[in-house]
Parts: C-alpha cells; sequence; structure tokens
C-alpha cells in the first residue's frame, strides 16, 4: 500500500497547528484548572503563598501579564507540577521499545508495546518519599528536574503543547486570584473523583468563588 502526504504552505502548516492546539488543549487545560482550583481550595497556605507571588510580580492592577512576568512565577510552576503529579491528565504514556533490552530483570524484545502507568509512577514512595500522596508544591522549588515526572510524556516525542499549556494555565491563574478568592463551599468533596481512561477527567469539582474588594 502505497502511503502519499499533501503538502501545505507554511500559512497553511501554522493555521493547522493552531487548530491542532486549540482541539487538544481546551479540554485539558480547563480539566487541570478544575484539578487546581480544588487543591487551591483544600489548601488555602498555597492559595495565599501563590497570590502573594501573583502580588509580588505581577502588581495588583488589570493589566494582562506578560511573558517575562509569568516566567517568574516558581510557585505557580509549582502547583501546576503537583497537580500533574497526583492527577495527570494523561493516564498513561506508550512508547515502542527500539531495541532488546532488559529492565528490571525482565526481557523487552525490540518492537515490544510499552505502557507507563503514570497514576502509579507519580504516586511511588520510593522515587517520591513516603509523603508521595501529600499535595505539596514546596517539593518543586529545588529546580531539580526529575526523570521519573511524565505529565506531558518525554524524549523527542514530548507534547508539543507544553509551554502553551503552562503559560496559559498561568495566565488564568493570575487572572483568576487577582479577582477572587477560591473557597469551600457546602458540596466542595474533600476526595477527587475521576471519570475517563486514557483522559482523566474530574468528575464534579465545586468551589466557592468570592469577589474581592
Amino acid at each position: 500500500m502505497e502511503i502519499t502526504f499533501e503538502r501545505h504552505t507554511i500559512l497553511e502548516e501554522i493555521v493547522l497547528n493552531c487548530v491542532l492546539f486549540l482541539l487538544a488543549g481546551f479540554d485539558t487545560t480547563s480539566n487541570n484548572l478544575s484539578l487546581m482550583a480544588h487543591y487551591l481550595v483544600m489548601y488555602p497556605e498555597v492559595q495565599k503563598r501563590l497570590f502573594e507571588e501573583i502580588e509580588e510580580v505581577c502588581g495588583d492592577g488589570e493589566e494582562m501579564p506578560s511573558y517575562e512576568e509569568l516566567s517568574k512565577l516558581k510557585y505557580a510552576d509549582a502547583v501546576f507540577k503537583e497537580t500533574q503529579r497526583l492527577c495527570p491528565i494523561a493516564s498513561g504514556v506508550t512508547r515502542i521499545c527500539e531495541e532488546t533490552t532488559t529492565l528490571g530483570g525482565i526481557l523487552v524484545e525490540k518492537g515490544t508495546n510499552i505502557s507507563i502507568d503514570l497514576l502509579t509512577l507519580h504516586r511511588d514512595p520510593k522515587l517520591w518519599g513516603e509523603d508521595a500522596e501529600e499535595f505539596k508544591p514546596e517539593r518543586w522549588l529545588n529546580g531539580e528536574e526529575l526523570t521519573f515526572y511524565y505529565p506531558f510524556g518525554g524524549g523527542p516525542r514530548i507534547c508539543i503543547g507544553l509551554r502553551f499549556a503552562i503559560m496559559e494555565t498561568k495566565m488564568i491563574l493570575v487572572r483568576l486570584l487577582k479577582t477572587f478568592e477560591l473557597k469551600r463551599c457546602l458540596v466542595t468533596e474533600a476526595e477527587l473523583k475521576f471519570c475517563g481512561q486514557i483522559v482523566l477527567n474530574p468528575g464534579k469539582v465545586f468551589v466557592e468563588l468570592k469577589l474581592k474588594e
């Protein structure tokens, strides 16, 4: 069977990639923001520290944060990473073994389809310590890049929308926390529930938005 590829102009490629970012990113980003909102109401001290960083870096005005300001929000990065550690939107990462090797005493032959269970990997106390099940953004503040953190995959086929997703999420967080205080309400559930298989969607996340004066 012969496979042919349609060639596109540079402008068409840009438009197609913009559509890809929109379709592949809106649902995952909204789910991640829901998860972050849950953790911010369950851990008000984290919300307080995050808001203080936003005020310090971005000021208290109404203008949108610049790219440089968003890049300086290191605690926001930590909150983002910790949310994705405990609740990776993609439940697994799949790769094909390129050469026969042995992993942990198990022979893995070339061409084997390998699937990494991120929920288990990201909560393994042997990797993350005895507090692996706890929400602790501070664990990311030393700047160390961990090789067992894979919410966006890894290697040359890492998620193309990684940087965009982080910046988009931080921009929304800035506007949200400048305008509202996130609080628990009568129907806020302490334990998250998920649905879906390939993409993990939070079932129901209820928070109260209190307008700041």
